[in-house]
């Protein structure tokens, strides 16, 4: 018990020490921009200064350590969780976790991908009897915050590339057929994606051929407005002789 509590104090501590040193540095920062905030017309010409930047960031990363925020499934979510045959991914890349904090991504993506991997003497018995792949469908929510944005209030384009080549990966890695990479990567961007809202990304897988598996995939709000659709195509790389 004195371990865990010597523990969480010092990640208290912690966090509290890299705030205030951040909202020291912010404002060394944004003093030093102030004094050359005016030209010689009297016209501004200051850029948004790293304290405004930095601070706000900050700041919700601590608060949303100390505090993190309880999240409701949106209903078509609960409906996905609900559905036999699927379980929660229990892993994400280094790169989600990393861009968890509050302002780029609300929460850790959440993937629901088949519970068994797909064998090659599945897929041929599949092939006979014409099922095609929907047993391979998988469903991912992504959760974008204030931060991951081109224009205002609008997702960034390639935050909705980045989180759609991720949902590929994980249908691919399903499979259970190895080590994949990604190959291509195409994006179609129907309509402007809002942030601060959680997203359905489906992935339907396409075609395996050899070591060449291809991938489709539609962003949503869940319902019937989609925002985008891409393919991907991810390669098993060939074993070393």
């Amino acid at each position: 018990k004195m371990r865990g509590f010597r523990s969480m104090f010092a990640k208290q501590a912690t966090a509290l020490f890299i705030g205030g040193a951040a909202l020291a540095g912010g404002s060394v920062a944004w003093a030093e921009g102030y004094k050359d905030a005016h030209s010689v017309a009297g016209e501004w010409r200051l850029p948004r200064p790293h304290y405004e930047l930095l601070v706000p960031k900050i700041g919700t990363i601590i608060k949303n350590y100390f505090f993190p925020p309880t999240l409701k499934l949106p209903e078509w979510e609960e409906e996905i969780a609900s559905r036999p045959g699927l379980k929660l991914q229990a892993q994400v890349s280094r790169f989600a976790q990393s861009s968890t904090d509050g302002a780029l991504l609300v929460c850790m993506p959440r993937i629901y991908i088949p519970e068994t991997p797909y064998s090659e003497e599945q897929e041929e018995e599949d092939k006979k009897n014409q099922k095609g792949y929907e047993s391979r469908d998988v469903y991912c929510t992504w959760h974008f915050g204030k931060d991951a944005v081109g224009h205002p209030e609008i997702v960034h384009g390639g935050a909705i590339a980045t989180a759609i080549d991720e949902s590929c990966g994980h249908a691919f890695m399903a499979l259970g057929r190895g080590l994949g990479f990604t190959a291509y990567l195409h994006v179609n961007y129907k309509k402007p994606t809002p942030a601060g809202i959680p997203l359905l990304i489906t992935v339907k897988l396409k075609s395996i051929e050899g070591r060449k598996v291809t991938l489709d995939a539609v962003v949503s709000d869940g319902k019937q407005t989609e925002f985008a659709d891409g393919s991907a195509l991810f390669v098993v790389p060939r074993k070393k002789e």
